[in-house]
């Protein structure tokens, strides 16, 4: 038996059904991808000009805690699967990766990696709710064994440079002012 049920505001949006009672927070936290979506054969209106035409979308699915230890689940918005530069999933996944992806791989395999997750709060142009959106996706810092960034523990000094002296201050010299 097929029950006709009215459809949730949002769900022309997503390729999740995620149900959010509650607006997830802004800011920027550790996640990890849980699921990607495609959905091939979806018509919709054409990005420019009048009419529609039949495309193949892809969308990808967060999951992250905030300090307070409550769970999230957030999604992009569904994107156009095309490798063009200017593409938003080729954009997206750029992002992502920290680099351009290779032609020919398959993004699925993403499934499981963490990443930091950005997430902003916005307002429809037409006005309504506001809702959450992921404005950022980028990989984890490499930290070394210092802790610290890899990449910042990997800045090449120039040719015949010297390194800073390191003068310590003794407890003695505080002064209570930022020299700077």
């Amino acid at each position: 038996m097929a029950i006709l049920q009215k459809p949730k505001e949002n769900a022309q949006y997503g390729l999740f059904d995620l149900d959010n009672d509650a607006l997830a927070p802004a800011g920027t936290f550790p996640a990890v991808i849980i699921d990607i979506r495609d959905k091939m054969g979806v018509e919709r209106k054409k990005f420019k000009g009048d009419g529609t035409e039949v495309v193949d979308l892809t969308a990808f699915l967060f999951g992250y805690q905030t300090p307070d230890g409550k769970k999230w689940k957030l999604d992009t918005r569904p994107m156009k699967i095309s490798g063009h530069p200017k593409a938003a999933l080729y954009k997206f996944l750029t992002m992502l990766l920290g680099k351009a992806p290779e032609y020919g791989w398959d993004y699925m395999s993403l499934k499981g990696s963490r990443c930091l997750l950005t997430v902003a709060h916005a307002t429809p142009e037409g006005g309504g709710n506001v809702y959450a959106k992921i404005t950022a996706a980028v990989p984890l810092p490499d930290f070394g064994a210092w802790g610290q960034p890899a990449a910042a523990a990997q800045v090449a000094q120039p040719a015949g440079a010297k390194a800073a002296p390191v003068i310590p201050i003794a407890d003695d010299e505080e002064d209570g002012e930022i020299p700077f």
